[in-house]
């Protein structure tokens, strides 16, 4: 099944979420946290099948992300689990429209590929929430209709599961240290005041999932306003002291390189200035080391064209005594291409001319 792909990552938001639910098995640990128990109980226990492409629409994706699974079902059946990130800092009174529109995407999409279809599969939304304002939007559709007694019964209406993840104590985000890392980064950046402090538990939690640690870190340089470099270099330090140096110097080349990705050029529109200044030092300084390892190339280079000059001239003495301040001048200042050249002459020559005769 394929869907209209979005390649530009508009938000860092956006590309952490997909760097955390890319890996089937981080995705299967959430529907099954996340999901009322009922449904979750329904679900076969192999992990969900990411399906490619997304639904939403183009000018909506600066604030929306989103993923669809197909799941098995115990019965052997399956369903469609549609997530959507919702990455502002308060929350859409209109999420459940949009939810309907994406998920009737799905289904279309579904049919076209399945035209002979007698039942649609079934479609569950998620809406994932880390804005800093508590989520008090009914979780169905129908509450965005005007209705009364007598219509209810006639408007088209469904359900939606709310992840709130500001209502939901750290240490119970995830079992899975791969999701409750990526889920605390989420959760905290609209609640500035809150950044420092979880600065540990995030590291804790990347310790068992060290594959998610530059994106992390990514993304909190990029969006988190009460973090710096110390606070930064300290999470890294946590997680995997042996990868501070080396992920500096891969941030600073994601920041700083020629053609960077479009999230990255987001990333550094609005991270804070220490950030880029990081970056520009950790070039600088491998700029340097680059500079004294040509010198340092070149002084070994030189070394063995003197080398080669000492030679020739030892040569020509002994073939044809002692060496004039000319020829010992010439030879001095030829390039030790030229010097392997006149070098091979020695043998044949009659005179020191014939070695110098181009």
């Amino acid at each position: 099944m394929k869907a209209e792909r979005m390649t530009d990552l508009a938000q860092p938001h956006d590309h952490l979420l997909k760097a955390v639910l890319s890996d089937p098995e981080t995705a299967g640990t959430l529907l099954r946290e996340r999901l009322p128990g009922e449904i979750a109980a329904l679900l076969a226990p192999d992990p969900p099948e990411l399906v490619d492409g997304s639904f939403i629409d183009d000018e909506l994706r600066e604030h929306l992300t989103d993923r669809l699974y197909r799941s098995r079902l115990k019965d052997g059946g399956e369903t469609f689990i549609y997530t959507l990130l919702e990455h502002k800092s308060w929350p859409d009174r209109k999420i459940g429209w949009q939810l309907h529109r994406y998920m009737t995407r799905v289904l279309e999409q579904w049919e076209r590929e399945h035209p002979d279809w007698e039942r649609l599969p079934p479609i569950i939304g998620i809406v994932i929430y880390h804005g800093a304002i508590p989520w008090r939007i009914p979780d169905e559709l129908r509450a965005l209709m005007s209705d009364n007694d007598a219509l209810r019964p006639y408007l088209p209406n469904f359900r939606f599961v709310v992840v709130d993840l500001g209502q939901i104590e750290n240490e119970v985000l995830s079992g899975n240290p791969r999701l409750r890392a990526g889920l605390l980064a989420l959760k905290f950046v609209f609640r500035k005041g809150e950044q420092r402090g979880i600065m540990r538990l995030l590291g804790l939690s990347l310790r068992d999932a060290p594959e998610l640690l530059y994106q992390v870190v990514l993304y909190i340089a990029g969006t988190y306003e009460n973090v710096n470099e110390v606070v930064i270099r300290e999470l890294i330090r946590t997680t995997h002291p042996k990868e501070e140096a080396r992920m500096i110097s891969q941030f600073a080349q994601e920041i700083l390189s020629d053609n960077p990705p479009a999230w990255v050029v987001d990333l550094v529109r609005q991270a804070p200035p220490w950030a880029v200044d990081l970056a520009r030092k950790k070039v600088r300084e491998e700029v340097r080391e680059e500079v004294r390892e040509e010198v340092r190339a070149e002084v070994r280079e030189e070394g063995r064209r003197e080398e080669a000059a000492a030679i020739l001239l030892r040569q020509l003495q002994r073939r044809f005594g002692k060496c004039s301040e000319t020829v010992s001048a010439k030879v001095n200042a030829a390039d030790k291409k030229l010097l392997e050249i006149w070098s091979d002459r020695i043998l044949d020559a009659k005179t020191v001319e014939d070695i110098f005769s181009d």
